[in-house]
C-alpha cells in the first residue's frame, strides 16, 4: 500500500485521501467489488452474512466495514451496535517556543482557547460568534519585566467557561 501517513510513538497523521485511495486499490487487487457514489440506507444481517441496501441497488456479503463517521451510528442499529460515536470538530496548529505555551488547554475546566472565536458554544466547539480579535490574548504576568520568552496566554471568557461535551483525553 502507498505511504498515506506517519507514525511516531504516541502520534499520528494520515493523509484521508491517500490512505482511501492505497486501500480501494488493494481492496478491488484482492477481488473486492467497491461501489462509489451510492448513498447506504441500511445494513441488515442475514443468514450467512449482511445485506447493504444503497441507492444503487442491494448488495449481500460475507462482511461489510462501515465507515461512515458519525453516521455509522444510523446504519449499525439495524445489527444493533452502538458505536458511541459523537460528532465534533478540532483543528490543530503548532507554535515555536523555547518552553511549552501554558494555559492553552485546561482539561480539568474543560475549556480552550481558539484563536479565531471569542468562545465556545455549549463546549461544543463550534463558534459562538465570530471575532475580530484572536482568543488567546497574551499578557505577561505582573511584575515579570522584560522577558525573552513570549507570554502565555491566557482565557478571558464572557460568561463562565462552557463544559466541554464528547470525548476527552482519560475517559
Amino acid at each position: 500500500m502507498p505511504s498515506a501517513g506517519s507514525r511516531t510513538a504516541g502520534w499520528g497523521a494520515v493523509a484521508p485521501s491517500r490512505c482511501v485511495d492505497g486501500l480501494t486499490a488493494r481492496l478491488r487487487d484482492n477481488g473486492v467489488h467497491i461501489v462509489e457514489g451510492a448513498r447506504v440506507t441500511s445494513v441488515d444481517e442475514v443468514r450467512g452474512g449482511v445485506q447493504v441496501r444503497t441507492s444503487a441497488g442491494t448488495y449481500g456479503a460475507d462482511r461489510a466495514v462501515v465507515a461512515a463517521g458519525v453516521w455509522s451510528q444510523t446504519l449499525l442499529r439495524g445489527l444493533g451496535v452502538d458505536p458511541g460515536l459523537f460528532p465534533g470538530k478540532g483543528y490543530s496548529f503548532s507554535v515555536r517556543s523555547k518552553q511549552p505555551l501554558r494555559r492553552l488547554v485546561h482539561l480539568e475546566r474543560h475549556t480552550w482557547c481558539s484563536p479565531h472565536w471569542t468562545r465556545p458554544a455549549n463546549g461544543s466547539g463550534w463558534p459562538a460568534r465570530r471575532s475580530s480579535r484572536p482568543t488567546p490574548t497574551a499578557t505577561a504576568r505582573p511584575g515579570s519585566g522584560p522577558s525573552s520568552r513570549p507570554p502565555a496566554p491566557i482565557w478571558r471568557p464572557r460568561r463562565r467557561p462552557a463544559r466541554r461535551s464528547g470525548w476527552a483525553p482519560g475517559r
